[in-house]
């Protein structure tokens, strides 16, 4: 019976993995075609503007996944810092292959290389996951304390400000005893770190583009969420497609749906075009995060 079922649960992920992402791409195909002719009316002021916010906007990313290479080389007690440091930006490019898990298996595999036990490598990575899912779930609904908020979805929340305190500190106690005082502090203020950069690329991306001025936390809730989605569910390989539609769909009705469009696509090409250089140049990278460190073997 228990054979049968995980046969079953076999033959229907890759059923699950699909549909998740067709329907994820025909949302976004709605969206591109209803909102094409306001696209094409989107004036550049100066496409010089476009060029720099890209730009600023690719250094900000990299720091941001410095941050995210931070936490992770905590996990290790900061041993053999340039090492990890290749295999997790090398790892980032692979998340882009078919099935979504290749970029995890790569990680294990050369950390385990490097002496590292099976255990250690797995806690590191579930402690890693937790950490960030928590993060993004706190950022999420910090536009809650926003008294301007115009989120649609958060105006129909009727939750009082002190449940969600209460809520808050007792998440963040449960935290810090299941994962050690030591997680808190070396590797929870990075994750957050990568969303709070996120949202202040989105708003850099905002400004280059001449959108209507958008609240930084309403902006950095909605790329939380779409962030957890394309984490969280089984679509498309490194979220594509599923982050993109939940961006759009939760950041009515304060952007249009081609600004999000915009923005969305922007910020994917920026975490492309920064994870390609990433994967050819980790070396000098890791030399540079971790200059003092000797590179152990």
């Amino acid at each position: 019976m228990t054979a049968n079922k995980a046969t079953w649960l076999s033959r229907l992920q890759p059923v699950i993995k699909l549909l998740i992402t067709a329907l994820a791409a025909y949302y976004l195909i709605m969206v591109a075609i209803e909102n094409f002719s306001e696209i094409k009316t989107i004036h550049i002021d100066s496409p010089l503007k476009i060029i720099t916010a890209f730009i600023l906007s690719l250094m900000l990313y990299a720091l941001v996944i410095a941050a995210l290479v931070l936490a992770w080389v905590a996990q290790f007690d900061y041993k053999q810092p340039k090492v990890l440091t290749v295999i997790y930006l090398k790892s980032q490019a692979l998340k882009y292959l078919p099935g979504n898990f290749f970029h995890f298996a790569y990680r294990h595999k050369a950390t385990v290389d490097l002496g590292q036990s099976h255990k250690q490598v797995m806690k590191a990575t579930v402690m890693e996951s937790a950490g960030l899912i928590f993060a993004a779930l706190l950022m999420a609904h910090l536009s809650l304390f926003q008294s301007s908020n115009n989120l649609l979805w958060l105006n129909k929340l009727d939750i009082p400000i002190v449940l969600l305190l209460v809520f808050d500190a007792l998440v963040l106690i449960s935290v810090i005893r299941w994962m050690k005082w030591r997680f808190f502090y070396a590797q929870l203020v990075w994750f957050i770190a990568y969303f709070i950069g996120m949202g202040i690329i989105i708003i850099i991306m905002i400004i280059a583009w001449g959108f209507s001025p958008q609240a930084f936390l309403s902006m950095t809730t909605c790329y939380a969420l779409a962030w957890l989605a394309g984490y969280l569910l089984p679509g498309a390989p490194g979220g594509i497609g599923v982050r993109e539609a939940v961006f759009i769909a939760v950041s009515k009705p304060t952007l249009e749906e081609s600004e999000a469009l915009i923005l969305i696509a922007g910020i994917r090409l920026i975490s492309l075009s920064y994870e390609a250089i990433a994967y050819f140049f980790a070396a000098r990278i890791s030399h540079l995060l971790f200059r003092q460190s000797e590179n152990t073997k």
